[in-house]
């Protein structure tokens, strides 16, 4: 009985081994796949870091280039408002003349 007792404490001691290999073997998995995740998390983190500087800096660029052109074009059409304001003050100043001289030939028209 005694023999017997000890047979079966070796097989459980040997089950309870085993099983604690397994564990660890699943353990050592785990901390495998972890460690490869780590490694993937950060290089994805470190990628989508770049991107989005790169993203703000050409944003940024484009940005300040369209700032740039629409100054420029609000300039260029500044400039030709004033330009077209002048040529109908003038025209408008050659046509009060021009009435204001018409007047007078009437006038001269009718003395005769």
């Amino acid at each position: 009985a005694a023999t017997a007792a000890v047979t079966a404490a070796r097989r459980g001691a040997d089950d309870a081994a085993r099983s604690m290999r397994a564990v660890l073997d699943a353990f050592a998995v785990g901390e495998d796949a972890l460690r490869e995740w780590s490694v993937t998390t950060s290089d994805a983190l470190r990628v989508s870091t770049e991107n989005a500087l790169a993203l703000t800096k050409a944003h940024t660029s484009v940005t300040h280039t369209g700032v740039a052109e629409i100054t420029n074009a609000v300039d260029v059409a500044t400039a030709l408002v004033a330009e077209q304001q002048k040529l109908l003050h003038d025209a408008a100043a050659r046509l009060a003349a021009f009435a204001e001289n018409a007047d007078s030939r009437v006038t001269d028209l009718i003395d005769l």
